[in-house]
């Protein structure tokens, strides 16, 4: 049976013509650039997520803290430090912020295309010499790609999305909401009441994010310092004192004046009873560690000098340290050991350790054979994330 030509509408052919006579797509793109600011790529710049109404949707948990939505935000904000490259996140309630500095120009572009032209010579008489009937298409489709690569190194750099605030916002807040939804379904809430449970598995979640250029430095420590040791501190003591006194007990009572209450009518200590990470909230930076007990795929021989990032997480009153390390500290690419570097948590707090590191003493007492049973379906994996760092 022949089939027939399939056939444009003809109101949707006619609208198709339109929009091209019209240049309908070229205006709404003016429009919507009307309003896109960017964050210049000299700036730093932090970007600040909010749970929105999350009073409603953590109805019913336990108060005055719940560890597995505390634990959902920080799993949530170590996502989004992986996928988006932060040199600092931190999560204090239903807030996350994360800082960015700014890009750092080009390192010598006029010496890496000096560098890149003599190597290609340098290839170029290699290939003359030992392949004298070598095509010159391939020739010139070489040199175009090594065009195209010089000239991507002499754009100027800037920051993701062109460091567009819209973009950054947008994409920011709703991988946020997609990762804490994950997190927090990944928990059961049997102790809770059925409907508060199935509200938390129903994958609603979201965030609204804010971008916020910085002048300096200091203005991104301080985005955070504020929240630690103010804005989230007073919601904190808020909230253990909503949970020990009446609402009315508590009104125009300032933060001092209820961890007073606390201690007076309750014998409430709230800076002994309460974790560090509900008070003053959690940093997460990466570090540079050895992979101990590392095999190779192949070869079964055990690897030295493996180095991998991960990421550690801490909570400290950061009030502790001076402005000048609180900058250093927040701007570092790493978080540094050292006499005066902020404290880290323990490491199992950031999940299970892996097994190739778990066990060194398999390679250690009981020879190369054993460490490499104990890595056989992980090891490659391993080996090849680490080379890729």
């Amino acid at each position: 049976m022949a089939s027939t030509k399939p056939r444009m509408p003809k109101s949707a052919h006619e609208a198709l013509q339109s929009m091209y006579a019209t240049e309908i797509g070229q205006r709404l793109k003016v429009l919507e650039n009307a309003v896109n600011p960017v964050v210049q790529a000299t700036q730093t710049y932090v970007i600040r997520l909010d749970g929105v109404a999350f009073h409603t949707l953590l109805k019913g948990v336990n108060k005055p803290f719940d560890t597995r939505i505390g634990e959902s935000m920080v799993q949530t904000t170590m996502d989004l430090m992986q996928r988006f490259s932060a040199t600092t996140a931190y999560t204090q309630s239903d807030e996350i912020s994360l800082v960015f500095p700014n890009v750092d120009d080009v390192v010598s572009v006029e010496g890496e295309d000096t560098i890149m032209n003599q190597a290609d010579d340098a290839k170029t008489g290699a290939t003359t010499v030992n392949n004298g009937t070598e095509s010159a298409t391939a020739t010139n489709n070489s040199n175009t790609k090594k065009d195209k690569k010089r000239k991507r190194q002499r754009q100027a750099p800037t920051h993701a999305y062109s460091g567009r605030i819209q973009k950054l916002a947008s994409v920011t807040a709703s991988y946020a909401a997609a990762r804490f939804n994950h997190h927090l379904a990944s928990h059961t809430y049997t102790d809770l009441a059925p409907q508060v449970s199935e509200r938390l598995h129903s994958g609603t979640a979201y965030f609204d994010a804010r971008v916020i250029p910085c002048t300096s430095p200091k203005d991104a420590m301080e985005c955070i310092f504020w929240r630690s040791n103010f804005d989230g501190l007073r919601n904190a003591v808020h909230a253990i004192g909503q949970s020990l006194f009446h609402h009315k007990e508590l009104q125009n009572k300032s933060i001092v004046a209820q961890i007073d209450m606390c201690w007076n009518l309750k014998q409430y200590d709230v800076f002994e009873k309460v974790e560090k990470r509900y008070l003053y909230g959690v940093w997460i930076k990466k570090e540079v560690y050895e992979l101990v007990g590392a095999v190779h795929p192949k070869t079964g021989q055990l690897l030295e000098g493996v180095m991998r990032h991960r990421l550690r997480r801490g909570s400290f009153n950061w009030a502790d340290w001076s402005e000048v390390e609180r900058i250093s500290f927040v701007m570092e690419k790493l978080w540094m050991d050292g006499e005066r570097s902020p404290p880290k948590d323990d490491l199992l707090l950031n999940g299970a350790v892996e097994a190739v590191e778990s066990h060194p003493q398999d390679a250690q007492e009981n020879g190369q054979d054993e460490a490499q049973k104990r890595v056989k379906n992980r090891s490659h994996r391993y080996f090849v994330r680490t080379l890729s760092w």
